[in-house]
């Protein structure tokens, strides 16, 4: 069966600055400040920030990023780092931000500043894992969740984006491992039974897979990824009309991912069904003209039109 992509899902949970007793759940998890800290009215900006960046996180994991609202969260950020120079949580928020804005060069420094200030932030070391994964520099990114995790175990996110790392490693068991801890911690985070079921794609266990995505949906009906790994699950299984339904609820909730209508159109293809396959395939490659993938399933339907 021809394999379809199907993407991991990062979270960094904005939690715990040091290493104490603190279940960190998910990335709206308040931010423990450093021990010198400043007073309430001083940190108005940046607890104003925190609760933005968590808003737009929502957002973007839903697959519908607003950069205005990252641009927010920075000029907050700037204000209360003029007011709270050592403020190490500060710094790892305002990097996080440029990193959604691919502003990498700014994001390290930021990182980096925080870490300076207080070599525990445990979300600038996850950030900067999670920035140094995208650039491919997977030694340091493992590296800087391995210190995350010792000095704060109970972080879920962090052992989710391990996770993410490891599957890119081919490391497909440590990434399971690590998806599971992170639902032990946090039973309640869909990303992770998504990034989880996905793993599970890749050892073949699809029935395992198949009940990590229905959690996620019992969890969040509305949650785009969630139908689309059952879609593939089914589609992997020759189910092509149960999949077709799934990448329908997934596109009705996330219309712009090109890989839902690729996949779909694919799974129309396998069914007989090829102008209603290339209206979906030429939808996904208006979305993303440089879709390999694509393109392949374009011509593949295209010749056995031709030899019909």
């Amino acid at each position: 069966m021809k394999r379809l992509f199907i993407a991991t899902l990062v979270v960094v949970a904005f939690g715990a600055c040091k290493n104490e007793n603190k279940k960190v759940d998910n990335a709206t998890a308040n931010i423990t400040p450093p021990i010198t800290v400043a007073p309430p009215t001083e940190r108005i900006e940046i607890a104003d920030a925190k609760n933005k960046l968590a808003a737009a996180e929502t957002q973007t994991r839903a697959g519908n990023l607003e950069e205005t609202q990252y641009i927010e969260v920075i000029a907050l950020l700037t204000k209360g780092i003029e007011k709270n120079p050592n403020a190490a949580d500060a710094y790892a928020l305002r990097a996080w931000a440029n990193f959604r804005l691919n502003k990498n060069t700014t994001a390290l420094q930021d990182f980096n500043k925080a870490l300076a200030i207080d070599p525990k932030t445990v979300p600038a070391l996850t950030g900067r894992g999670s920035l140094y994964e995208a650039e491919g520099k997977f030694t340091d990114a493992l590296s800087d969740y391995n210190m995350a995790i010792s000095i704060l175990p109970s972080d879920a996110a962090t052992f989710n984006n391990r996770g993410s790392l490891k599957r890119k490693m081919n490391m497909t068991d440590g990434a399971i491992a690590d998806f599971t801890q992170a639902i032990s911690i946090s039973s309640s985070e869909t990303m992770f039974y998504i990034n989880r079921g996905n793993a599970y794609v890749e050892t073949k266990r699809y029935e395992d897979a198949k009940n990590d995505y229905e959690n996620a949906i019992s969890l969040n009906s509305q949650f785009a990824p969630a139908y689309a790994g059952r879609a593939n699950i089914h589609y992997q299984l020759g189910d092509f009309k149960k999949a077709i339904a799934d990448y329908d609820m997934a596109i009705k909730l996330q219309p712009n991912n090109a890989d839902t209508w690729r996949n779909r159109g694919y799974n129309k293809f396998k069914l007989g069904q090829s102008e209603a396959a290339l209206t979906d395939i030429n939808k996904a490659l208006d979305l993303k003209n440089d879709d390999k993938l694509a393109m392949q399933f374009k011509e593949e339907v295209a010749s056995k039109r031709n030899n019909m």
